[in-house]
C-alpha cells in the first residue's frame, strides 16, 4: 500500500513539476528564438547598408572586400558593373548558386518593381529593398536587392543570406533546452521518489507500529484470559469450598487485564494528542516526598530500603500538571521496586540543574544491558525476554516517556553505579 502511495506521490509530483518547468522552458524557447530572429535580421540589414555605402562611396572594388563581405560563405554576394558580372563573383560559378540569383533577381522584379540590371532614369540615389524569400524546395534566404548609381553607369548588387545557419542555431537551442528539460524531470523524478519515500516513512512506521502494538495487546490479553477461562472451568467441577480459591484467580487475573486495558487507551489518546493537562506551578520537591510516603511501605515489605534525598535549599518550582507527575513517578517507583532484589536500595533524588529540575528513581536492582537501552522506552517492551514479570506489560515506561514529552520534559536512562538503573526526569522550571 504505501509503495503505491509513493509511486503515485511521485508521478503526481514529478508531473505537476515537470508540466511547469517545461512550459517555463518553451515561453523561454520562443522569447530566445525571437531574439535570434531579430538579431540576424538586424545584422543582415547591417552589413547591406554597409555593402550600399560601399559601393556608392569607392571607384574600385576589390577582392578582399567581397571576401570579408562573404565571411568565409556566410554571405552569398554578387556585384554586376552595368549588368556585366565582376570577375570577383566566383560564387556565380556555381550553378545552383547562379539559379538562386536568377531566382531572386526575378522575385524582386515581379514583387517589388526593382530591376537591378535595369539602370536609374533619372534618381542619383540608391535603391534598394530587403525581404525573406523562400524557395520551392524549403530553403529561406534574407535578401538585399540594390542598384547603385555610378558615373559611369549602376552597379547592381544582390546580398543573399540563408537562414539554414539561423535554423541550425535554432535546432541546437532546442536540444540543449530539451535534454536540459530531460535531466532535470530525471532528477525530480529520483528526488521526488527520495522525498516522498521520507514523507511517507513516519506513516510507515507508524502503522506497523499500530500493527505490532495490536498483535503485542492480543497477545498479553491472551494470557490472563486463558487463565481465567480456565479457572472458570475448574469452578464449574470443584467443590464449594474450593470454589473460593479459583474466584481469587479470575479477580486477580481481571484485574490485570483491566490495568492492561487503561494502560492501552492512555496510549492510544497519546496518538490522538487527546490527553488533558491541568498546567500549574507545582513544588517538586513536595511531589516526590508524597510519591515516597506512598512507596515507602511496599518497598519495605518486600526487604528494601528506599530512602528520598533533597537538597537543603527548596527547588524552584515547575509549570507541569501534578497528577500526571505522580502518574510518571509511580511507574518509575514501581518499576524499580519490582525490578530490585531482597535487601536491595532505592533513592528517590531531586536536584536543581540550570533551567530544569531534574528527579531520579535510582536504584541497584538488575539494570538494564546496553542493547536494551535504545529500546526500553518503546511499547511492550521489556528487557526480561523471558516475561516472568506478568504485572509488568512493557507499556509503563513507554507511558511515562509520552507524559513528559508532552509536558516539554526530558526522560534518560543511566547506569547505577556499581549495579541498577537510574530513570532521571527533567522538567522545565517555571519562568521569572
Amino acid at each position: 500500500m504505501f509503495q503505491k502511495l509513493q509511486r503515485e506521490m511521485t508521478v503526481f509530483a514529478t508531473l505537476v513539476t515537470g508540466l511547469i518547468m517545461i512550459a517555463v522552458s518553451f515561453v523561454y524557447l520562443i522569447s530566445s528564438e525571437k531574439q535570434t530572429k531579430s538579431a540576424n535580421s538586424r545584422e543582415f540589414i547591417s552589413s547591406a547598408e554597409s555593402v550600399i555605402s560601399y559601393l556608392g562611396g569607392q571607384t574600385s572594388i576589390s577582392r578582399q572586400w567581397m571576401e570579408g563581405v562573404r565571411q568565409n560563405g556566410k554571405y552569398i554576394l554578387a556585384v554586376w558593373d552595368n549588368g556585366t558580372p565582376f570577375l570577383f563573383n566566383e560564387q556565380m560559378q556555381d550553378v545552383k548558386t547562379e539559379e538562386l540569383l536568377m531566382e531572386a533577381v526575378t522575385y524582386t522584379r515581379e514583387n517589388y518593381l526593382l530591376d537591378i540590371f535595369q539602370g536609374p532614369s533619372a534618381t542619383v540615389v540608391p535603391q534598394h529593398v530587403e525581404y525573406t524569400y523562400r524557395r520551392e524546395n524549403g530553403q529561406q534566404f534574407y535578401i538585399s536587392a540594390m542598384v547603385v548609381p555610378k558615373d559611369s553607369g549602376y552597379l547592381s548588387c544582390l546580398l543573399l543570406y540563408p537562414l539554414r545557419m539561423q535554423a541550425e542555431q535554432i535546432l541546437q537551442q532546442r536540444l540543449l533546452v530539451l535534454g536540459l528539460d530531460a535531466a532535470a524531470v530525471l532528477c525530480l523524478l529520483l528526488f521526488s521518489w527520495f522525498f516522498t519515500g521520507r514523507m511517507i516513512r513516519p506513516a510507515k512506521e507508524s502503522r506497523q507500529k499500530q500493527i505490532q502494538f495490536i498483535a503485542d495487546a492480543s497477545h498479553e490479553l491472551r494470557t490472563p484470559l486463558a487463565v481465567i477461562l480456565s479457572a472458570a472451568s475448574a469452578m464449574e467441577k470443584a467443590e464449594a469450598g474450593d470454589q473460593g480459591r479459583f474466584l481469587t484467580v479470575i479477580r486477580q487475573e481481571g484485574q490485570k487485564m483491566s490495568r492492561l486495558v487503561d494502560d492501552m487507551l492512555l496510549l492510544a489518546r497519546a496518538d490522538n494528542r487527546s490527553w488533558t493537562f491541568h498546567m500549574e506551578d507545582v513544588e517538586m520537591d513536595t511531589l516526590l516526598l508524597d510519591v515516597y510516603e506512598a512507596w515507602e511501605p511496599r518497598a519495605r515489605q518486600k526487604e528494601i530500603r528506599m530512602e528520598a534525598v533533597l537538597p537543603k535549599e527548596a527547588l524552584p518550582m515547575c509549570r507541569c500538571d501534578r497528577r500526571r507527575m505522580e502518574q510518571i513517578l509511580t511507574i518509575l517507583v514501581d518499576n524499580a521496586v519490582s525490578y530490585t532484589p531482597c535487601k536491595g536500595n532505592i533513592w528517590l533524588k531531586a536536584e536543581a540543574s540550570g533551567r530544569y529540575v531534574r528527579i531520579s528513581v535510582i536504584d541497584n536492582g538488575l539494570g538494564v544491558a546496553d542493547e536494551h537501552k535504545d529500546k526500553i522506552f518503546d511499547r511492550f517492551y521489556r528487557a526480561d525476554s523471558s516475561r516472568s514479570q506478568k504485572d509488568h506489560y512493557g507499556l509503563g515506561l513507554c507511558i511515562a516517556s509520552e507524559l513528559v514529552r508532552q509536558q516539554k520534559g526530558m526522560i534518560a536512562l543511566h547506569d547505577t553505579p556499581g549495579g541498577g538503573a537510574a530513570f532521571t526526569v527533567s522538567m522545565p522550571v517555571c519562568d521569572g
